[in-house]
């Protein structure tokens, strides 16, 4: 839930900011991660896991309704994700098929075209909950929405990008979102990665695979926006939602790219869910 919190400090600093008449005023982030301290007994939920996933994707929701501040933001897996080791038969640890590695990949390759990004405000409501206050670094905040969400839309004014997360590990939440008319109607490129665990609440399960995704399922699916501009869809415990509307082209226009690695063994040809090896 923190990443919320985190947008706001990041609004109150640029707030600051120009109170001082600092012009130009930029936030560097120089890296974040989730790598808590717990009791012996508690779950780790770091970036191996599910909810890991969730909160980089509450991080990422908060970059983006930002982003006429931040400039820059590092995230601790991405340079692991992007040079994964190679013929051996068990590589060391971080893992890029871990939901950190994965769910980075669903955001950036959005940008992986030329199209020119602008945030928009988006709004889904729902059940929260309150943070509580747990020292300096984390202050108390009030009915904090178990869904977070962040939308862009392309500079041409067609194209919009929605992200989802929801953050409760006990049950999945009915979203509706509110789009602009424009879209009432059109088809919209729905990419999902839950996670695959039945219990409740979600356990903190560690990707083991260097094949495939274990601790979570992706899939891609087209619907349509109903006619009045909304969409109503279920988003699970820890899930994270990528939803690409119509840019008048007839269908989404990015939807071959689910941000999964494809696996050590993998190749460029691996065209299953759209995954395709890593840069290098």
């Amino acid at each position: 839930m923190f990443p919320t919190q985190f947008g706001v400090l990041m609004d109150e600093l640029s707030a600051e900011a120009a109170a001082a008449g600092i012009e130009d005023f930029r936030i560097n982030v120089g890296e974040y991660g989730l790598f808590p301290s717990v009791d012996d007994d508690a779950p780790y939920p770091g970036q191996e896991t599910m909810p890991g996933g969730s909160y980089i994707a509450g991080m990422l929701n908060s970059f983006v309704r930002q982003s006429e501040t931040v400039v820059e933001a590092s995230q601790t897996w991405v340079p692991v994700r992007m040079f994964p080791p190679e013929f051996t038969e068990s590589p060391p640890d971080p893992n890029p098929l871990a939901p950190a590695g994965s769910v980075f990949g669903l955001y950036s390759s959005v940008f992986e075209t030329n199209a020119e990004w602008h945030a928009v405000d988006t709004d889904v409501g729902g059940d929260g909950r309150n943070i509580p206050d747990t020292g300096p670094r984390i202050r108390r905040m009030e009915d904090v929405p178990y869904v977070d969400a962040a939308a862009m839309q392309n500079k041409r004014g067609r194209e919009l990008c929605v992200f989802l997360t929801n953050r409760n590990l006990r049950e999945q939440s009915e979203v509706t979102i509110e789009l602009p008319k424009r879209y009432a109607g059109k088809s919209v490129a729905i990419t999902r990665h839950r996670a695959t665990a039945s219990e409740r609440p979600l356990p903190h399960d560690f990707q083991d695979s260097w094949e495939e995704p274990d601790v979570y399922t992706v899939d891609t699916a087209i619907e349509s926006v109903d006619r009045d501009g909304s969409l109503t869809l279920m988003v699970g415990p820890a899930s994270v939602v990528r939803l690409l509307v119509d840019n008048d082209h007839g269908r989404p226009a990015t939807i071959d790219d689910d941000g999964v690695w494809s696996g050590l063994n993998g190749s460029d040809s691996d065209c299953r869910r759209g995954r395709r090896r890593p840069s290098r």
